[in-house]
C-alpha cells in the first residue's frame, strides 16, 4: 500500500497529519511551524519537482525535506530548510531534532529565505516576465537574422 504525502505541521508540542489539500497552504503562514515534504525513493522522483515543496517555500516557514534529487536540491540551494534522503528514517528523524534545536531567528531566515527563493524561481508573475524577455529577445533575434540574410 502507498501512502500519500502528508504535511506534518507542528504547533506548540503538539503534532497535526495533515492531508496535502491545496486550500490549506494559503493559511500555514499564520502558523509557527516546520512542514514536511517526502516523496518516495525512485529516479523518476528524484527528477521531479513536487508542487507543494513550491507551495511551502511561498509560506516562508522552514522545510524538512526527505527528498532526493531536484527537490531536495531546491529546498537546500535555497536555504530554505534541513534536507535528507527519501525514505530513510533514521535520517528524517535526526532532520526533525535538528530543526527542533534551532532558535526561533535561524528558522525564521530560513523561511525568509525560501520565501524569497520562491519569488525569485517560482512567482508566476516572475516567470512570466522572464517569459515575456524570451520571446522578445528571440524575436529581435530572429529579426537581426533575417535583416542579414537579405
Amino acid at each position: 500500500m502507498t501512502l500519500q504525502p502528508e504535511i506534518i505541521i507542528k504547533l506548540r508540542e503538539r503534532i497535526a497529519v495533515i492531508p496535502p489539500e491545496a486550500q490549506r497552504f494559503a493559511v500555514l503562514h499564520d502558523y509557527e511551524l516546520e512542514l514536511l515534504v517526502s516523496l518516495v525513493r525512485s529516479p523518476i522522483m528524484s527528477l521531479t519537482i513536487p508542487s507543494k515543496s513550491q507551495a511551502y517555500l511561498a509560506t516562508g516557514r522552514p522545510i524538512v525535506a526527505a527528498l532526493d534529487g531536484e527537490g531536495g536540491r531546491i529546498v537546500a540551494e535555497a536555504g530554505a530548510g534541513v534536507v535528507c534522503p527519501a525514505e530513510a528514517p533514521e535520517r528524517l528523524a535526526q532532520a526533525v531534532v535538528h530543526m527542533r534545536t534551532l532558535d526561533s531567528e535561524a528558522t525564521r531566515k530560513m523561511g525568509e529565505a525560501g520565501r524569497a527563493y520562491y519569488r525569485q524561481q517560482f512567482d508566476p508573475d516572475a516567470l512570466a516576465q522572464r517569459m515575456v524577455s524570451l520571446f522578445h529577445s528571440g524575436i529581435e533575434s530572429m529579426s537581426k537574422s533575417q535583416s542579414h540574410a537579405r
